[in-house]
């Protein structure tokens, strides 16, 4: 008899990932390290495998239930393919054995893409940093391990485990409030559709710490109020009455210590109408402000369980898959977009000279609604700020650097990062 096969459902916070994913459109972020020598490729793929068996939960290939997706635990090898320069195109998972993470590589850089049912961009980071660290010691260097979880742990229940869960305190329905949780009616951004693509720039980390200084800020809400402000100072839309809704993903860890590698994170929204007598201080402030207010432990608890609530909701439960699908597909011709930009700011991933690295970068998916979104991620002293867009515009990234370089920031340009074909 066949032992049974290890299952996870998926986290209250991306069940529906897989319902509104098509072939073509994954809902997929990136990491891309950049390394000082050409990369191995058969060392490469013996970390990528390492890293795997240490975390159980992200090897795993997505299979249909009758209510939901769910994951299945696999033992196949994750395969190494040759990077061909696409921005976060949808993984072929017959090609990568089933697998919902995709490894690639081309000279110095190293490309990873995940499934974000798998993990939010906490969980990949401790993928990466095991991967990497293997990488580095087969290869002869001494990597700092300082932050680096166990290499040859075996995973704990408490890595796998859905926090939203263990956070829930129950509330009756009439207190679910569905409504705020999806805001206001937002500018778009909008542009010209074309193919991914994916333009970036590397700041050195203490001219944005003195920056952050300066402003009173934290990093976060200084490139938040930064952002606000590019994309106010943009005609088309100081001309328009709704606001700017700035989504940026909270690392509910920060709040809930836990060591999860699922999804544990959810979004708020800075909301602000643009005016032209704002100022860059203004939009800054706005932002610290917001983020101080909306993010906070109580506020995020009842968030929570709303989530939860709305998840056991006993019409999500006797639903049938198919069914979720073509609601979801039809939803889609006519829904649009509920914020006008998403920020997510990975913060420090402790990988340095010690693991052969230059410079990391983190991509956000983006989609025919939501056309432009911008990621940081701090590592070996410099912070990659990185745009994706699905459009051939480049107003706001232009703007967002202008105004950076303009605060004295020594930007080097990402130069990689190129269009899909």
């Amino acid at each position: 008899m066949k032992d049974k096969k290890t299952t996870y459902a998926l986290d209250t916070s991306s069940r529906f990932y897989p319902i509104f994913n098509t072939k073509k459109d994954q809902s997929l972020f990136r990491y891309t390290v950049i390394m000082k020598d050409d990369v191995n490729p058969d060392v490469l793929k013996d970390s990528a495998n390492a890293a795997l068996r240490r975390f159980h939960s992200m090897s795993v290939k997505l299979k249909a239930g009758y209510a939901w997706y769910y994951f299945e635990h696999i033992d196949t090898e994750l395969p190494i393919f040759e990077f061909d320069n696409t921005v976060l195109s949808a993984i072929d998972r017959k090609k990568n054995n089933g697998h919902n993470i995709k490894v690639s590589y081309k000279g110095k850089l190293i490309v990873v893409d995940f499934f974000h049912a798998v993990c939010d961009g906490s969980g990949a980071m401790e993928f990466l940093k095991v991967m990497m660290a293997h990488y580095a010691k087969a290869i002869g260097l001494n990597p700092n391990l300082k932050n680096v979880r166990d290499l040859d742990a075996i995973t704990s229940e408490e890595e796998v485990e859905n926090y939203f869960h263990k956070v829930y305190e129950p509330i009756k329905l009439k207190e679910v409030n569905l409504k705020e949780l999806l805001g206001d009616k937002p500018i778009l951004l909008g542009g010209t559709l074309a193919h991914k693509s994916a333009d970036g720039i590397s700041v050195p980390q203490d001219e944005i710490k003195a920056l952050c200084k300066k402003y009173n800020a934290t990093v976060t809400s200084f490139i938040s109020g930064v952002l606000m402000y590019s994309i106010a100072r943009t005609r088309e839309h100081v001309e328009k009455k709704k606001s700017i809704v700035l989504m940026v993903p909270i690392n509910l860890r920060n709040l809930f210590p836990s060591i999860t590698v699922r999804n544990f994170v959810h979004f708020i929204r800075i909301i602000v109408k643009p005016d032209p007598s704002y100022s860059l201080e203004d939009y800054i402030r706005m932002a610290d402000e917001q983020l101080k207010d909306k993010a906070q432990k109580d506020k995020m608890a009842r968030v929570i369980s709303t989530l939860v609530r709305s998840e056991r909701l006993i019409t999500l439960k006797i639903t049938p898959l198919f069914l979720k699908i073509a609601i979801s597909r039809f939803s889609r011709l006519f829904l649009k977009s509920r914020q006008t930009i998403i920020f997510s700011n990975m913060g420090l991933l402790s990988l340095d000279d010690s693991f052969g690295i230059d410079k990391v970068i983190f991509n956000l998916n983006v989609s025919k609604n939501a056309t432009v979104n911008l990621a940081a991620v701090t590592a070996n002293g410099k912070v990659s700020l990185a745009f994706t867009k699905s459009v051939t515009d480049t107003i706001v990234q232009n703007k967002t650097f202008n105004m950076l370089e303009s605060l004295g920031c020594h930007m080097e340009k990402l130069e990689f990062l190129e269009k899909e074909e």
